[in-house]
């Protein structure tokens, strides 16, 4: 099942970003922009990916939660045998930069 949204991790990889540049994903408060970016994440980590997550808005848990829906949702829908939710689920950060100024050095500190 290949998924030809603008949400897809696919279509986020024909943007061709290259190594050390930096992709946004911008919307008003409301817009889809968690659910877009975990959509793309669980793809990610489904092909082997390791990925970060950074909130401005969201404290982790609530981000963790989320993924942890979808991660059993996508496991169900794409019969996925051969790897089990800590399988996937180990494979991401979440980081979470509420009331601060998010720059990319704090998040160079962060992943270091």
């Amino acid at each position: 099942m290949e998924n030809n949204s603008i949400c897809s991790f696919k279509a986020f990889k024909d943007m061709e970003l290259g190594k050390g540049e930096l992709g946004l994903i911008l919307g008003e408060r409301g817009s889809g922009k968690t659910a877009c970016l975990i959509n793309m994440g669980i793809e990610g980590m489904l092909e082997g990916l390791k990925v970060l997550h950074v909130s401005l808005d969201d404290v982790p848990d609530r981000v963790e939660s989320y993924y942890e829906v979808k991660i059993k949702e996508a496991i169900r829908l794409k019969d996925i045998k051969d790897m089990g939710f800590h399988d996937i689920e180990i494979k991401k950060t979440i980081l979470s930069y509420l009331d601060q100024s998010f720059d990319v050095e704090k998040l160079g500190s962060a992943i270091k």
